[in-house]
């Protein structure tokens, strides 16, 4: 009877320890799974910032380029017009007049996002104070055309933008700087990036910007767009974990890698296409050309600029939707029309076709049979 006594403790300790065993065990799991769990979220987090910080310096990047484009190709539209009308016998009066007036119809009738607008400032006094400058075109809003500027003028920050600008013009006549401006009082400051040209015969300055929150905007909904994928990765490598740490690891590894080559090849889509068309935007068709520029089979490059007549008048009478399906129908038919061409939408309704080893005389011809009527090709 002792001894069956004995022997019944014995098994119960040997439960019991058995049962602290598992519990041990069970414990242990859920710590390595918690701290797993733990790491591959911190990871994730550090990885997805690390990406939006990519995606932010490349679309900025683009649209650094897109500004200094625009406003760079307006100084040298300008200064083709003002030889032309000068050879045409105008005076300089009217030739500026002229000008002038042809850059207000551009300016307010161009139409972007984010934004995004032209201006041109004309300057009056170069050592800067006030009324050193007025705001000669300001399509938003237009009611501050005519205001007179002074270099002393804060911005939101109680930063001096006008002074920043003045400088960079007579230093290196022109440039990128930054400002912010508060819409009305119930909104946030907003930051605008802002790229300056200066047109020494009429004292202007050129200048386009962009609101700097739109790309934070498209850098939030890509981060929102990561998140799922890397919280279902988590859970399930960190249960891989649980049979062998190594495998975890490169499984993890393997999968992100994936996920951000993809994010990143469909990031780089987006900032040089433009998405109403399936065209490159400005900033893809610079760097087609770039490519096309360097390869050992380019000889010639032709290039047309194509744009819809009276395309206000299509937005004003049937809407912006019927406006974008002409845009649509136009960019669908310059791809059957130039196959084998680089096509790009440089603005709201203009377009450039750039055809390889053809001279302007055979471009001329193939157009002629494309469209018929009056157009203007450049080389």
């Amino acid at each position: 009877m002792k001894t069956h006594n004995n022997t019944e403790k014995a098994h119960a300790v040997s439960d019991q320890d058995t049962k602290f065993s598992a519990l041990h065990v069970v414990l242990m799991v859920i710590i390595v799974l918690l701290e797993l769990n733990c790491v591959f979220f911190i990871n994730s987090r550090m990885l997805i910032r690390r990406n939006s910080e990519i995606s932010y310096n490349s679309i900025l990047k683009v649209e650094k380029s897109t500004l200094k484009s625009a406003v760079d190709n307006t100084v040298r539209d300008i200064e083709s017009t003002r030889m032309l009308l000068e050879s045409q016998g105008e005076t300089d009066e009217e030739v500026e007049a002229d000008i002038q007036n042809r850059m207000y119809a551009k300016i307010h009738s161009d139409q972007y996002d984010d934004g995004r607008y032209m201006w041109i400032n004309k300057i009056l006094n170069y050592n800067g104070g006030d009324d050193y400058a007025v705001r000669l075109i300001h399509p938003n809003p237009t009611s501050s055309e005519g205001m007179m500027l002074s270099t002393e003028t804060k911005d939101a920050e109680g930063e001096k933008p006008y002074q920043t600008e003045l400088d960079l013009i007579k230093k290196s006549g022109g440039g990128f700087y930054t400002y912010s401006y508060q819409p009305d009082e119930n909104t946030s400051p907003v930051e605008k990036i802002t790229y300056c040209a200066y047109y020494k015969d009429y004292d202007w300055v050129i200048c386009e910007g962009v609101n700097l929150s739109s790309i934070h905007d498209y850098e939030t909904s890509q981060k929102k767009l990561l998140l799922p994928h890397l919280y279902h990765a988590s859970l399930i490598m960190s249960l891989v974990c649980m049979v062998i740490t190594l495998f975890t690891t490169w499984g993890f590894a393997s999968r992100y890698n994936r996920v951000l080559v993809r994010k990143n090849k469909e990031l780089n889509d987006m900032a040089y296409g433009d998405f109403l068309t399936g065209l490159y935007n400005r900033g893809g068709l610079i760097r087609q050309l770039d490519t096309l520029i360097h390869e050992d089979s380019t000889r010639k490059l032709t290039g047309m600029f194509i744009d819809l007549d009276d395309f206000k008048l299509i937005n004003d009478l049937y809407g912006h939707i019927a406006g974008d399906e002409a845009l649509r129908h136009l960019a669908d038919f310059l791809r059957q029309s130039f196959p084998d061409a680089v096509i790009g939408r440089t603005g709201g309704d203009e377009f450039c076709v750039v055809i390889r080893n053809k001279s302007p005389e055979e471009c001329s011809a193939l157009l002629e049979q494309v469209i018929p009527g009056e157009k203007r090709i450049f080389v």
